[in-house]
């Protein structure tokens, strides 16, 4: 780790796969611990505000505007919500009690990935099973050459599925796994010009490479402020564009909910502990100030370092790269092929098998098995706090590894991508 090691507080191996939870600075969660501390000892001057104080109520304003110029987004169209599933259930759960009445019937189809988040997909699952809908999936092939075969993937998928078929569209701006940065832009010009609504979801977005969400015009944008942007756990957001505020309400119904504003309908969804939230504006100045230039400093660093990780690791496993470097934020999957360990390593989720390994050397590393072929795939992060020495003690460990437990070469290797 490097000197910005010293800013945040570690328990473990050396975290080289930091994606899942994020990570706060040190002087942000003491921010945290302090607002915490103003509930304990006197909650009703806390949320109410005394003594000069703000309220509970200003703080979470001035937050929610702090996290909506962050993002690019129209902040009559943004709020905050604790989670990502939190957001995307608050809006299918409108799109069934109102859009979905009067603009899809059985047969109808929703759009996604293959690369669809678990949870995410779950809820489309539930969606779809209740109502009589399809779904239709769109294959994208990971290694990736190019973000115009994710394109092609997404036009193949809508001419298969015929005109009129696909209303409503759900896809990743960079997935969790495998991880890539998707060309949203040009899906989402595709995905007008066949009058198909669609959610992006950018939980992996905000910190890890700019974004405007105004510039990509989506009708909702799903973005994670805890993973990357070092906002203490945990805290999400959810635009809505102009032409659907009206229909979508909180998936919690509180004060505010029946309100014809769309803001006040998410600023109370019922009493809760949101000193996460309220962090927001000091750790988005605090990370900002470690580079000269800011957050684009921050963007370039840890984009070298995840590209740097990425192409050593892969020299020493001697795979190609999985993606062109313009796909890649600060957050890259490498295939490393299919694993066979010890019964007992078997026996545990899969995510884990590998971990368990990289954490005898004293790495922190998240790693995913492909459901269908059985491939390991690594997550390799770049974040502040890391250097070249990480990923060279990470390589050296997954040398051992793969020279004993791996039973078949990454599927990049064998289509010769």
């Amino acid at each position: 780790m490097n000197r910005f090691a010293k800013l945040f507080q570690f328990s473990g191996g050396i975290p080289v796969s930091q994606a899942s939870f994020g990570d706060a600075a040190r002087a942000v969660l003491r921010k945290r611990r302090w607002f915490q501390k103003q509930i304990e000892e006197n909650a009703q001057n806390f949320f109410w505000g005394a003594n000069g104080q703000p309220s509970e109520a200003e703080r979470f304003e001035q937050s929610r505007l702090a996290a909506a110029q962050f993002v690019g987004a129209d902040p009559e169209g943004f709020v905050l919500t604790p989670n990502s599933a939190t957001a995307w259930s608050s809006v299918f759960n409108s799109l069934e009690n109102q859009l979905l009445r009067g603009k899809l019937s059985l047969g109808d189809k929703i759009l996604i990935t293959n690369h669809a988040y678990g949870n995410c997909r779950a809820a489309i699952d539930l969606l779809v099973q209740e109502n009589g809908l399809e779904l239709a999936i769109v294959d994208v092939p990971f290694p990736c050459k190019s973000g115009q075969v994710v394109v092609d993937a997404f036009a193949k998928t809508i001419e298969k599925a015929g005109p009129d078929v696909i209303k409503f569209a759900v896809f990743d701006h960079i997935p969790s796994f495998p991880s890539f940065i998707y060309p949203v832009k040009e899906i989402q010009q595709l995905l007008k010009s066949n009058d198909v609504i669609s959610l992006i979801d950018g939980t992996h977005v905000p910190g890890q490479i700019p974004l405007n969400i105004t510039d990509l015009q989506p009708d909702f944008y799903i973005s994670g402020l805890s993973k990357w942007a070092y906002v203490p756990i945990s805290v999400s957001s959810l635009y809505v564009a102009p032409q659907h505020r009206s229909i979508i309400r909180p998936a919690i119904s509180s004060e505010g909910c029946k309100s014809d504003n769309f803001v006040e309908r998410f600023k109370w969804l019922g009493t809760a502990d949101r000193s996460a939230e309220l962090c927001l504006p000091m750790a988005i100045k605090y990370m900002a100030k470690l580079f000269q230039n800011g957050w684009e400093g921050l963007y370039e660093h840890n984009h070298d370092l995840a590209v740097w990780g990425a192409k050593h690791i892969c020299e020493q496993l001697g795979i190609p790269m999985p993606c062109p470097e313009d796909m890649i934020g600060s957050l890259v999957s490498i295939p490393i092929g299919k694993l066979q360990f010890e019964p007992e390593i078997e026996a545990l989720p899969p995510h884990l098998r590998l971990r368990s390994k990289l954490l005898d050397a004293g790495l922190d590393v998240v790693s995913a098995v492909d459901k269908i072929n059985g491939q390991h795939y690594l997550r390799l992060t770049g974040r502040v706090y890391n250097s070249v020495e990480d990923y060279e003690k990470l390589a050296k460990a997954l040398q051992s590894i793969v020279a004993q437990y791996r039973v078949a070469p990454p599927l990049g290797m064998q289509m010769g991508l």
